[in-house]
């Protein structure tokens, strides 16, 4: 570990994380997989970000906080849950406050959301885009079926626009828009979720 790196992890939990990961793999050939069940919930992971580096922290705090429950937990975590995760003592922070965290934490919590996604939509066929998304009928069905998996609620469809109501639970609108932009690619066609109301 880089002694500037180690200096700036103030708890023994999160120099654990990073200098002894249980998730970490050098043998794999992409940088994590992850294992999902046909109810969503997370099984496996293992990566091959180096220990001792703040990508190793982070990815395995998150593999710490949703192991073994649904991926839909992972779409609310927050990078404060996670320090406050790291912490040895409830009032002692676990990390400096330096943005490399937070901006690690963003970046591995995004590819942790786009290798689980991945994985459960190929246990879901209703959610792949249909082949003919001029038929309204199957694109409106289609909607239908990706609001309820980001639980929310179809409300309105304009176009090539989905206006979806979502609840305390769901994706947020930018990973929405992340998710769309990394499954679907750099499409001007492709649909776009919009929220319009929260519960």
């Amino acid at each position: 570990m880089l002694a500037s790196l180690e200096q700036q992890l103030l708890s023994q939990k999160a120099k654990k994380f990073a200098l002894n990961p249980s998730y970490y793999d050098k043998g794999l050939s992409e940088p994590l997989n992850i294992g999902i069940d046909q109810s969503d919930n997370i099984l496996t992971l293992s990566h091959c970000f180096q220990p001792g580096t703040v990508e190793c922290l982070m990815i395995e705090s998150l593999a710490s906080l949703c192991l073994h429950k649904n991926l839909k937990y992972l779409w609310k975590i927050q990078y404060k849950e996670l320090e406050n995760f790291l912490r040895d003592e409830n009032h002692i922070p676990a990390l400096s406050i330096e943005t490399i965290f937070f901006e690690a934490f963003s970046k591995m919590r995004q590819l942790f959301i786009m290798e689980s996604l991945k994985q459960a939509l190929a246990h879901h066929s209703e959610l792949n885009y249909p082949q003919n998304d001029s038929n309204l009928v199957e694109l409106n069905r289609w909607g239908q079926h990706f609001s309820r998996f980001l639980n929310g609620e179809l409300i309105l469809v304009e176009g090539a626009q989905f206006n979806i109501k979502l609840n305390p639970m769901s994706m947020s609108q930018t990973d929405i828009n992340m998710v769309f932009e990394n499954l679907h690619g750099a499409r001007s066609n492709w649909p776009m979720f919009k929220v319009v109301a929260v519960s």
